[in-house]
């Protein structure tokens, strides 16, 4: 977590924050989850200019931030592998293992909830009620972005990565 994360928000914020989640309909820890995922495009902007176009526009996709992450953690394991020698350093390769295990588990999960998500949505297309049909499909497209975002926690938990 950054250091500005925990920083709470000064009373001026935090009623902005307010306003925008009632004007919205959305809660104040969606709008500071969104500021949140605002500050990482506004880095990224830094670090690859044109990138905030890219992400907010839709041209760079999840599967190619998934790729990104996959080469960094593989690019990185020499060093945590290499204190797996040390017995006072053994946890942080461990760990490490761990966290490329879940990783891996993590694709294995997001294809079991595509594929329940393929059988789900197959079974709406002999609706005869067509508004019926559409909010069915809305329904299911919201469930599985939520099971998608939850996949990553939950690989973890089961190998207990940090």
């Amino acid at each position: 977590m950054c250091q500005i994360d925990t920083i709470p928000p000064t009373s001026a914020e935090a009623s902005i924050r307010k306003q925008i989640a009632e004007r919205n309909n959305v809660s104040e820890s969606y709008v500071a989850r969104s500021e949140k995922f605002m500050r990482g495009v506004e880095i990224m902007e830094q670090m690859v200019p044109g990138m905030q176009e890219k992400i907010l526009s839709g041209q760079f996709k999840v599967r190619d931030g998934r790729m990104i992450e996959i080469y960094v953690v593989t690019a990185l394991g020499p060093i945590p592998l290499a204190t797996m020698g040390s017995s006072e350093w053994r946890s942080t390769g461990q760990n490490y293992l761990k966290s490329l295990l879940a990783l891996g588990f993590q694709a294995f999960l997001i294809m079991i909830v595509v594929g329940i998500y393929a059988v789900l949505i197959r079974n709406i297309s002999g609706a005869a009620d067509i508004a019926g049909a559409i909010w069915g499909c809305m329904g299911y497209t919201v469930l599985l972005c939520f099971c998608l975002f939850k996949t990553g926690s939950i690989s973890k938990s089961v190998f207990g990565a940090h």
